[in-house]
């Protein structure tokens, strides 16, 4: 691979020169998710060597029950950075807790070259110091900051790539997101449609005598429609 984060689920610690097969893992090439580094916390990082004087490389390995428990404790991180994150957060959960592997491990040292000496512990613990804050904008601030995670913050807010923060499927649209922008469409439509019918039943009711005046009907618009609209509601509420 060449510039990728990997993030591999295992029941072996040490799981990336001999993956198993049915070990999911994911890649994302150029960037760190936002939500990776959030299910660790320093004493997670590894540093393995071939020899004493050759190759070094930092990865980082936690439980997967550990991980998600350091994950729902920085959920608080995520509110500055709309309810679309927030959404993104619990749907990561539900993936982290689908899995059946033991551990989770993260590794860096393939991307800009992190990790291949024993002085990128502190650039790796200046990314994990971001995730300790306690105040959701100070995070924010840290993230455009941080040398390593400020295109993954470009990547979210400018490109609009939810991959920038779990690392899922980037070639994916939002499909919540797109059902909701669908359905404002639509109810855009729908109250058209209710303006237009009331606009024409007001001018017809104004020119009309009291004896040729109908009866007030209710007007709604096309049941397809008002099912849809039900549907749209539900989704925000």
């Amino acid at each position: 691979m060449g510039n990728y984060t990997q993030l591999v689920f295992s029941d072996n610690p040490i799981a990336q020169d001999n993956l198993n097969p049915n070990d999911p893992d994911l890649y994302i090439k150029s960037i760190f998710p936002l939500f990776w580094f959030a299910l660790f916390t320093p004493k997670n990082i590894k540093i393995l060597s071939e020899n004493e004087h050759t190759y070094i490389w930092h990865h980082l390995v936690v439980e997967r029950a550990q991980a998600i428990s350091n994950f729902q404790s920085k959920t608080h991180l995520w509110s500055a950075f709309g309810l679309t994150a927030q959404r993104l957060a619990r749907e990561f959960i539900n993936y982290l807790t689908e899995r059946d592997q033991k551990y989770i491990i993260l590794y860096v040292s393939d991307i800009f070259s992190i990790g291949h000496s024993e002085e990128d512990d502190e650039a790796i613990l200046k990314i994990l110091a971001c995730y300790e804050l306690t105040r959701s904008t100070d995070f924010l601030a840290a993230v455009q900051q941080n040398i390593w995670l400020s295109l993954s913050y470009d990547y979210y807010f400018k490109e609009k790539y939810n991959f920038a923060l779990n690392g899922l499927d980037p070639d994916e649209p939002d499909e919540h997101l797109s059902y909701i922008v669908d359905g404002a469409e639509e109810l855009l439509d729908t109250l058209h449609i209710i303006t237009n019918s009331l606009e024409s039943y007001d001018q017809k009711d104004s020119t009309a005598d009291d004896s040729q005046k109908p009866a007030k009907q209710q007007h709604l618009p096309p049941t397809n429609l008002w099912e849809k609209f039900k549907k749209f509601l539900n989704v925000l509420f």
